[in-house]
């Protein structure tokens, strides 16, 4: 076990609601989605209401803090 598990083990902590649902995805789907995150389109507005059409729902906030990497998902 690395130091990282480590760390995670004892944060107890996990990846974001956008982690774990990038993780329920076909994966050419979630390619695509993390392609488009790389060249900074849509905006949060904008994932909200696609993901949100999808039976999610998050606020803008979690997908800020997602691409900022600033959510349990760096860890």
């Amino acid at each position: 076990m690395g130091f990282m598990d480590d760390l995670k083990a004892v944060s107890g902590v996990e990846p974001c609601k956008v982690g774990r649902w990038l993780e329920t995805i076909d994966d050419l789907y979630r390619a695509e989605v993390l392609q488009a995150c790389e060249e900074g389109f849509p905006s949060k507005t904008i994932w909200r209401v696609i993901v949100n059409r999808e039976g999610q729902v998050f606020s803008d906030s979690v997908f800020l803090r997602h691409r900022k990497g600033e959510c349990g998902c760096e860890l």
